[in-house]
């Protein structure tokens, strides 16, 4: 296939910017629906019937926590009926007439999702008490998906301003001042761990899951600086990203005691909290929509000429990993704006839920910490028939 047939099958920076901004309304969505709005929805008949069935009958669950899951389930139909329109299902319809179709109607679409919204009022909050604990999941691959696009980003950074210091030196410095911030704001982040969560002596997992940061940070910064291809840069911002992600994933504990800025579950979701907790993944995901990997280039495995005709296939790749990324957003807008727990189904429910997000975020951090490890080893020690963009035969 040819570079410009690539580019007509493939979505535009525009087009993708437009789909992104569902995701960005959503989450403007939430907030409102956890405020004074959705204190007044609770009263329409309507929703009042999709609470019925909240746990112990209680109708206020509509006014936050399953009103923030409605929105999040209908954005995550949303994008995937257009995954759909890009999947071998529809290999019957011409590649053509498929894009053309993602790039027109959007305010058929606009009404359509609205509509979905609405729908979703009837159904019962058990159904999206399940949906929750789905989302908790989904979420921890999106953390994953973070970080890939995070170390691409960091690594097309240090080469840009590598290529810069043969030009001036002063982007030499640039670099190291960039790398020195990332490194203090993992250890500061760090610090801040444990004064808040480990008070006491036998506090002992929150003790091993700030050290196992700490030391793998350590492991993979002297793996950037022995093989050839690393840079401190991308390590930087990876022991930041997953220093973080462990702070807020400790402060999901409920224990008092090993958690000194423990909060009650309904006020894990508050704006402050949202709102610090979509920095990091709204700038990823406009990262994933503006950079060539968010034209499924993180998902591509073979070179161009060895990928097939979409009219054979009967899939446009890269459609489908940028639909793919949305609906794994969508799901993630659920747990940021309801604090990482489930609502809607019983009181016991959002305590275990709570411990299952604990979970998943820990294990996120953890293979967030391997995949970088092994973008640094998997060139040299396996796939080395792989284009990598650089030379591994004199290493």
């Amino acid at each position: 296939m040819g570079s410009k047939s690539d580019l007509a099958l493939s979505p535009t920076v525009v087009l993708r910017v437009q789909y992104a901004t569902y995701l960005f309304l959503g989450l403007v969505g939430t907030m409102v629906l956890r405020g004074t709005l959705g204190r007044i929805l609770s009263y329409v008949p309507m929703i009042k019937k999709g609470c019925e069935y909240a746990g112990g009958g209680d109708a206020n669950f509509c006014t936050g926590e399953v009103l923030a899951y409605r929105v999040s389930f209908s954005l995550a139909l949303f994008f995937f009926f257009h995954l759909l329109s890009v999947s071998d299902l529809t290999c019957c319809i011409d590649a053509e007439s498929r894009v053309e179709f993602q790039k027109r109607f959007f305010f058929a679409k606009t009404i359509l999702l609205g509509l979905v919204f609405a729908a979703t009022l009837s159904i019962p909050n058990t159904f999206f008490a399940y949906y929750a604990y789905a989302c908790i999941f989904a979420s921890g691959l999106f953390l994953l998906i973070n970080v890939v696009f995070l170390v691409d980003f960091s690594y097309r950074w240090s080469d840009e301003w590598t290529s810069r210091m043969e030009q001036h030196g002063k982007w030499m410095f640039y670099l190291i001042a960039t790398t020195l911030m990332g490194y203090a704001a993992g250890i500061i982040i760090s610090i801040f761990s444990f004064v808040y969560f480990v008070p006491h002596s036998d506090c002992n997992y929150n003790a091993f899951a700030i050290l196992s940061v700490l030391i793998s940070a350590v492991v993979y910064t002297v793996l950037s600086i022995w093989v050839p291809h690393g840079s401190v840069l991308p390590s930087a911002i990876v022991f930041a990203y997953s220093s973080g992600v462990m702070f807020t994933t400790l402060r999901l504990e409920n224990d008092s005691y090993c958690n000194t800025i423990s909060v009650p579950p309904e006020q894990a979701g508050s704006m402050k909290q949202m709102l610090l907790g979509s920095l990091v993944s709204g700038f990823t995901l406009f990262y994933s929509v503006v950079s060539t990997g968010g034209n499924g280039g993180l998902s591509s495995t073979a070179d161009d000429e060895e990928e097939g005709d979409p009219d054979t296939t009967g899939n446009l790749s890269s459609y489908m990993f940028f639909y793919a990324t949305m609906v794994l957003g969508s799901m993630y807008l659920a747990m940021l704006s309801t604090g990482w727990h489930v609502s809607g189904r019983s009181e016991g429910v959002v305590e275990d839920s709570i411990n299952i997000a604990y979970w998943v975020r820990s294990g996120t951090v953890w293979s967030s910490v391997l995949l970088y490890v092994w973008s640094l080893l998997a060139p040299y020690y396996c796939c080395r028939d792989r284009d990598f963009g650089f030379n591994t035969d004199d290493w």
